[in-house]
């Protein structure tokens, strides 16, 4: 009589069910293993339910934290098309409310530099972060947060050429392509060169994943929308 595969199919009767060691012994496991099974039958059990709860758990709070993840950086995309005083307020917001998080960590970055820079007068505020930056590797994660500010801060004394020098770097940093292509888009618009802003727009579509990153998309939508409209 040919012996019986570990894989065939087995009858458990019912009385057996709640017998775990027995249907252990059936499944021709190691003795060994079954006696322990047989010794710390309750162990064995609370652990496997403590083992389930926590896999649970762990989904739960995986699928929490990637929540997070998508709501922090909508908000900070909305955040970083604000300026001046509520930008600043907004960008404290996200840093708190989105605490842990790689777009808190950007907001709580940015906003220190921010306060830099409006804490003393304008054009020292901006020499140091180019100062500052020249002295960062590239591959520094604080390279992109100084360029950033250093292209709001000549957007925001109206040094366009500067600005967009600025923008058009951050273009080809890993991460940062749609801050660039909207701060050229930007500067392009308030230059009056409609054109030159629409090209720039679709582009940062491109960069944009429009199940994760709506709220950007929608922003952005509605600005190639009226420009479209201007035609």
């Amino acid at each position: 009589m040919a012996e019986k595969s570990v894989f065939e199919k087995l009858h458990v009767g019912e009385r057996d069910k709640n017998d775990l060691p027995s249907v252990l012994e059936q499944l021709n496991l190691p003795p060994k293993f079954v006696t322990f099974v047989r010794e710390h039958k309750r162990l064995v059990q609370s652990t496997t339910i403590l083992l389930i709860l926590a896999v649970v758990m762990w989904s739960f709070y995986d699928t929490y934290r990637e929540k997070q993840m998508q709501d922090g950086a909508d908000a900070l995309a909305i955040a970083l098309e604000l300026t001046g005083a509520e930008q600043i307020a907004r960008l404290q917001m996200v840093s708190q409310e989105y605490a842990g998080t790689n777009p808190a960590r950007w907001a709580a970055l940015h906003y220190g530099l921010k306060l830099v820079v409006q804490e003393v007068p304008a054009d020292d505020g901006v020499k140091r972060l180019a100062a500052t930056r020249q002295k960062v590797a590239e591959t520094s994660s604080l390279f992109p947060l100084i360029t950033v500010s250093l292209a709001q801060a000549y957007e925001r004394d109206d040094r366009r050429e500067e600005a967009l020098q600025e923008y058009q770097r951050l273009q080809d940093l890993r991460g940062y392509e749609f801050l660039g292509f909207n701060g050229t888009a930007r500067i392009y618009e308030k230059s009056g060169e409609r054109a030159l802003a629409l090209a720039e727009y679709e582009k940062c579509l491109g960069t944009l994943d429009p199940v994760s990153q709506r709220a950007q998309k929608a922003i952005i939508d509605e600005k190639i929308a009226r420009l479209r409209a201007l035609k």
